[in-house]
């Protein structure tokens, strides 16, 4: 066999183990997303020094360290640290001594948000994740959210709907009255478009605002002749005043 033959067998011979080495690596290199966690408070306190770390069914992680630090009030939050974790789930954060469970899904390429609550110095309760939780839980701590009050209203059956109808739901509502020929058919065209892509455990609610026309065989026609499957609501001018008059649902 000739010198260059030999030499040729030596280049492929390199180049696939080469290839291999390469290949090696990407398989062993993780798929990762980052992770962002941040913190707010009620009022305006502070967390001492310490590292942050994250947690997944084979044990604790290390994100980083952070020094001491003030922690804003809601809806300010402080980034406590960002960092590029193996994609998958995670079920806690500890930091400042603390354990705040929570579930987090991290996915490739994709910034995961998760916030925790700061109390006395200390993380407390659950921590928040994914975009719309954390936008949640900043306005809950903002006080942006408010308790609502006891309302008895009925729906197009004459049904009872009060507080126990929404509780453990998450409710889109929507101000409307049978008679209104602009806006009002928006509202409700947008509705049949969701009833066909959200859970049924997400309930659709039209509360009219005009209780003397909109009585329940009236709410029941017009829901028929739209085909509509949801709760049209409506009760008493005294009991709708009340309903309407927090200002998260104004």
């Amino acid at each position: 066999m000739t010198t260059q033959r030999w030499l040729q067998i030596g280049i492929v011979a390199l180049a696939g183990t080469a290839a291999l080495l390469v290949g090696g690596r990407l398989l062993l290199t993780p798929v990762t997303g980052d992770l962002l966690v941040l913190a707010a408070a009620r009022q305006p306190d502070h967390l001492r020094a310490s590292t942050v770390e994250v947690h997944d069914a084979s044990g604790w992680h290390d994100l980083g360290r952070i020094g001491a630090h003030g922690v804003p009030k809601a809806p300010e939050t402080s980034t406590l640290v960002h960092a590029a974790v193996p994609t998958g789930s995670y079920d806690a954060v500890r930091l400042a001594g603390k354990v705040v469970s929570g579930r987090i899904e991290v996915q490739k390429d994709v910034l995961t948000p998760v916030l925790v609550v700061v109390a006395a110095g200390h993380p407390q309760g659950v921590a928040y994740a994914g975009d719309q939780d954390v936008g949640l839980g900043l306005n809950e701590l903002a006080g942006h959210f408010r308790v609502m009050p006891s309302f008895s209203l009925l729906d197009q059956f004459s049904r009872p709907f009060t507080n126990a109808t929404i509780a453990g739901h998450d409710v889109l509502l929507a101000a409307f009255h049978t008679s209104c020929h602009e806006t009002c058919p928006l509202y409700t065209g947008l509705f049949l478009q969701l009833r066909r892509q959200l859970p049924p455990s997400v309930l659709l609610v039209e509360a009219t605002t005009d209780p003397q026309e909109d009585t329940p065989d009236v709410l029941r026609a017009y829901a028929g002749r739209l085909g509509a499957s949801w709760s049209f609501v409506t009760g008493s001018p005294e009991a709708l005043a009340a309903f309407w008059k927090p200002s998260t649902w104004s």
